[in-house]
């Protein structure tokens, strides 16, 4: 049973190690390594310490080496268990001891550059499966602390309180939008249709009226007639100008008038009277 890697921050106990592999060629093979790093460790330290990994990742490193490699590299954090007593089931109210990190750098690092002590090189020999054998340790580094408290910071109270007021802002600023669209459907729904109301008042009724009289005036324009006396018979004959029909003049007995003089108005059936004989 391994230890519980919850119980201790990364920060201060854990270096990474970069290797030139693939990330599944390191894993099909982390076993072989930890069994490298542990005995390189022990030979360091008189036989104690136990190499433990944890988070490896592919990595595509900046710094430059002779061999570069078309696959992505693999980083893994190792840390170092001092005693086992927190290994087995009755053990585990036991204190487990843990190298801290500056030790564990400085046991796998050369310099403070990253480069690697050579017999930790030298202690991992990876074979491909195509029968290829290669060093692929490469860089050493530590890791940085993240927050101190070993809470990520969404956890802390700050990122809480964030969090939640980043939460109500954005509920409020929807439950606006949707106001904002609700009353702009509603308006547009109950919009009064558009009415013609007609005015009222002596104004525009005397206006009605004289329109009228112009629809009236225009069209008995347009239905005007008059009279003419035929120059033969020397009767009175009524034509239309519009349509250019022409009937004799008569009484309201039927006899035909040669000469509206001598006649009552009222006795000629005459639809212009007020217009002179001889008028055209």
């Amino acid at each position: 049973m391994l230890p519980r890697i919850d119980t201790f921050l990364p920060s201060r106990h854990v270096v990474k190690v970069g290797l030139n592999m693939a990330l599944e060629r390191f894993e099909a093979d982390n076993r072989d390594f930890l069994s490298a790093c542990t005995s390189y460790v022990q030979s360091q330290l008189g036989g104690s310490g136990y190499c433990l990994t944890i988070d490896p990742t592919k990595f595509n490193s900046p710094t430059s080496r002779k061999r570069r490699s078309l696959i992505s590299d693999t980083e893994v954090g190792v840390y170092v268990v001092m005693n086992d007593a927190a290994s087995s089931a009755q053990d585990l109210d036991e204190a487990m001891e843990l190298m801290p990190q500056d030790q564990l750098y400085k046991l796998l690092a050369a310099n403070e550059n990253g480069d690697p002590e050579q017999d930790f090189i030298d202690s991992y020999e990876y074979k491909s499966p195509i029968g290829e054998t290669s060093n692929p340790i490469y860089y050493i580094a530590r890791v940085e602390p993240e927050d101190e408290s070993g809470e990520d910071w969404i956890d802390t109270p700050t990122g809480i309180a964030v969090v939640v007021i980043c939460s109500i802002l954005g509920f409020l600023l929807l439950a606006a939008l949707a106001a904002v669209a609700i009353y702009a459907i509603r308006k547009l729904l109950m919009r009064p249709k558009a009415v013609k109301l007609e005015a009222t008042g002596p104004d525009m009724e005397a206006r009605k009226n004289w329109k009228k009289s112009i629809r009236k005036a225009i069209l008995m324009s347009n239905l005007a007639t008059a009279k003419a006396i035929d120059p033969t018979s020397g009767r009175v004959y009524v034509y239309n100008k519009l349509t250019r029909s022409t009937r004799w003049l008569k009484t309201t007995a039927g006899t035909k008038v040669k000469s509206a003089t001598g006649y009552n108005l009222g006795d000629i059936d005459d639809p212009n009277p007020m217009k002179a004989d001889n008028s055209k």
